[in-house]
């Protein structure tokens, strides 16, 4: 094989290569997602489970030790939701706003890059961990 046509595949699979990288994170629209290996979106995230018997469609709220809350969106009854969130690390608590009243987790700490889990049926519990 002439060296041309070796520099010739070698510019056809950089550019192959180059057009896979960058449509890889574009999502409908051309807005880029922030999700990892696992489809989950990436930094901190709350988890939430929605699936306590006789549960209802609430809001949920990030409720800081020192600071303004944060909606973080809306849940159905029997759903399980995962809400990325940008705020600083510290103690919170998740606060859930239904027809039927308010529920508040227990005080938990949040770390940068960590994913909190709250499951409403188990009680007020927040389960921590690394991501």
């Amino acid at each position: 094989m002439r060296v041309g046509n070796l520099r010739s595949i070698a510019a056809v699979v950089t550019l192959l290569a180059a057009t896979a990288c960058a449509s890889g994170g574009a999502a409908p629209g051309g807005a880029q997602t922030q999700e990892g290996a696992a489809g989950q979106p990436e930094g901190t995230v709350v988890q939430v489970l929605n699936t306590a018997p006789g549960s209802s469609t609430v809001t949920v709220y990030m409720v800081p030790e020192i600071g303004v809350d944060t909606p973080l969106g809306a849940i159905e009854s029997g759903q399980t939701r995962i809400f990325p969130f940008s705020g600083s690390p510290g103690w919170y608590q998740i606060r859930a706003v239904g027809p039927a009243g308010t529920m508040m987790s227990e005080r938990f700490q949040l770390y940068r890059n960590s994913t909190a889990r709250w499951d409403m049926s188990t009680g007020r519990r927040v389960v921590v961990g690394g991501r």
